[in-house]
């Protein structure tokens, strides 16, 4: 769990900072994003706790659960996992909610879904959904990356920045989906006799393929972090100069009124030393007749 760890740490930074709290109802990602939250010191003044609700039967066992509630739309949507955000976070009087709803694998759900589909939703001051599609069938590595995604999204609105979706994220998406095809088909033509063989080879090829293009979005979010945090030290750099120059106008002026002062007292000393010198001479002088 240690690679959700940056995720959750940022969302502990901007929770505290604001003075707001979590609740989560997760479901494919089995607990892993409450986990990611708790394991940050000091959670309790944030995360107000979790529920992993995997069936239907589980959502019974919230406190006057009305079956209505979640007939506006099927599970594994984004509208019903704007529905678990909504709900959680009403349940434990939490500032923001999060809602996840998906197929961890290592098959599809009975709607149709493929492993590694999952949607996740925010609630809060606004409200945001994304669907999520790893194109593998890894349940485990599946789990982490839903988790990484719902932790990135909470944080993202936290900081109220828009999800941009432009050319060069989709041209990643795209090739990470056609290296995925390539390694399938490179080794579905492989010499291999048996059909359960062959299709073992491509199901590994596609874990893989999911498990590297996971690295990948956890080393695109890492650098994105390391960015803000240089972009805040520069900032705060270059507001400490700016402090310091103001410091240090009124240091110079208060040093010229120190060299003027020493240049005076030397004058005056030179006067008080001349006059001592007078008074000397003039008591060592005989008296006149």
């Amino acid at each position: 769990m240690r690679d959700l760890l940056p995720y959750a740490e940022k969302v502990a930074v901007l929770l505290k900072a604001r003075s707001e709290t979590i609740a989560v109802a997760e479901s494919s990602a089995g607990g892993l994003i409450t986990a990611a939250l708790l394991a940050v010191p000091g959670a309790s003044a944030y995360c107000l706790g979790g529920a992993v609700i995997y069936t239907r039967q589980a959502w019974h066992a919230l406190r006057e659960f009305r079956d209505e509630l979640l007939t506006s739309a099927r599970p594994a949507t984004e509208e019903h996992a704007l529905v678990r955000a909504r709900i959680i976070r009403e349940r434990f009087s939490a500032d923001w909610g999060i809602g996840e709803t998906g197929a961890a694998g290592p098959t599809g759900n009975r709607y149709g879904d493929p492993a590694g589909h999952t949607c996740i939703a925010v609630a809060g001051r606004l409200e945001r959904a994304i669907t999520l599609e790893t194109g593998s069938a890894d349940r485990v590595a599946n789990m982490h990356a839903f988790a990484a995604a719902a932790l990135k999204l909470l944080a993202e609105s936290l900081g109220g920045k828009k999800r941009v979706h432009n050319r060069r994220s989709a041209m990643r998406l795209f090739t990470a989906a056609l290296l995925m095809t390539a390694a399938a088909s490179s080794l579905a033509q492989a010499p291999v006799e048996d059909t359960r063989l062959r299709q073992d080879a491509i199901l590994q090829g596609q874990q893989k393929a999911g498990v590297a293009y996971r690295e990948m979005q956890q080393a695109e979010y890492a650098a994105k972090l390391a960015e803000q945090e240089y972009r805040q030290a520069d900032a705060d750099y270059k507001a400490a100069q700016k402090r310091a120059d103001e410091l240090k106008r009124p240091a110079d002026a208060a040093k010229k009124n120190f060299d003027a002062a020493k240049a005076k007292e030397a004058t005056a000393r030179k006067s008080y030393d001349a006059a001592v010198n007078a008074v000397d001479q003039s008591s060592q002088r005989p008296a006149q007749k």
